[in-house]
């Protein structure tokens, strides 16, 4: 990869992370105040909240990013992919719509996991500060991920600005 190319993955993952950090953190604290936090009885039941957000979260990164992506690769402000992206990712839809779907379904599945895995170790009930720091944590590195694979597809070498980059 570029020198170019690893700069703006590095800027595009810790914006992206940061802000999903911060947002699902806050909301999280202000969303939980007073409530016991079962994993999935009660009113602040972690474990749908997990896969709502999985769900919700890595459905708009992907939708918002790849059609926001496309724009900037069509005006020529983004660095092209030129090497081979991972098999496995390339395997994913190219229209963002059928994207943002996958992703989405890859995100809750590892929603699904997390509350398996906080279930299996008998994190039932959960603190609330320690509930509000997984969230957030775990709201990053999803979107962190979600926007990964948007980067990969958009810009990879499949896309048209790589071709094209190829080809000139």
């Amino acid at each position: 990869m570029a020198t170019e190319f690893r700069n703006f993955l590095r800027r595009q993952q810790l914006s992206m992370g940061l802000i999903n950090i911060v947002c699902n953190g806050l909301a999280a604290w202000l969303l939980t105040e007073g409530m016991y936090l079962s994993l999935w009885q009660g009113k602040g039941a972690m474990g749908p909240d997990l896969l709502a957000t999985s769900l919700i979260l890595a459905y708009l990164v992907t939708l918002g990013g790849a059609f926001g992506l496309r724009k900037q690769r069509e005006r020529g402000k983004t660095p092209a992919l030129v090497s081979t992206v991972h098999p496995l990712i390339g395997k994913l839809p190219r229209s963002t719509g059928k994207l943002a779907l996958v992703v989405a379904a890859l995100g809750t599945a590892i929603g699904a996991l997390l509350a398996l895995a906080m279930w299996a170790l008998g994190l039932d009930p959960f603190p609330r500060e320690g509930y509000v720091v997984l969230k957030s944590l775990y709201a990053g590195l999803l979107a962190m991920f979600c926007n990964y694979l948007v980067i990969m597809i958009v810009l990879g070498d499949n896309g048209p600005a790589a071709t094209e980059a190829a080809a000139g």
